[in-house]
């Protein structure tokens, strides 16, 4: 947390009580007692989150501790030099799902399968960027004309490889990557 934000949710929660003659509370500024309350429970469910959010993040990249750290380049080289896919398509593609899913894309290998490495964290399966990577698979199928179907990407390497088809606008070949016979009524 920030301190500007830090320093933004004091300024909306502080209460001023002064005291006035014969020990009777006055609350200035107008604030509604109720309203107090409520943001102060906000404020502890926001904390709480933040806080849990932190503990799945630890507990999604020690998957990942063992391995060691490989650049972009590397991982290009090392995997797919040869396999007639464009650099920029399959480095972007890693840190695209680096990002989503919130580990480091220096960690993240071809083999990852989404259902196992890649998988969300227990608890946090509708807060994970998997349904982000998703919805932009599908997305691109329907404006492809594919039928929309994503069970056969099952791991990076699959994932890659149809972003980088759709990437070079050969839709028929990315339903073929995934056993799709194209055509949305197919």
């Amino acid at each position: 947390m920030t301190l500007v934000s830090l320093f933004g949710a004091q300024a909306i929660v502080t209460v001023v009580w002064l005291e006035r003659r014969h020990s009777k509370t006055v609350m200035l500024a107008g604030t509604n007692p109720g309203l107090v309350f409520f943001v102060l429970l906000m404020a502890i469910f926001l904390v709480l989150y933040l806080f849990g959010h932190r503990q799945m993040l630890k507990r999604k990249r020690y998957r990942f501790s063992g391995r060691d750290d490989m650049t972009p380049d590397t991982f290009y080289s090392t995997f797919y030099a040869d396999s007639g896919l464009s650099r920029d398509d399959v480095v972007w593609v890693l840190t695209h799902v680096g990002g989503l899913l919130e580990i480091p894309a220096s960690k993240l290998r071809p083999q990852d399968r989404f259902d196992t490495e890649l998988a969300p964290a227990r608890g946090w399966e509708y807060d994970d960027g998997l349904g982000i990577l998703e919805r932009e698979l599908l997305g691109m199928m329907r404006k492809a004309g594919l039928k929309p179907d994503i069970s056969k990407i099952s791991t990076l390497d699959d994932c890659i490889r149809t972003f980088a088809a759709f990437s070079k606008g050969d839709a028929r070949r990315a339903g073929s990557t995934l056993g799709g016979t194209g055509g949305v009524n197919s």
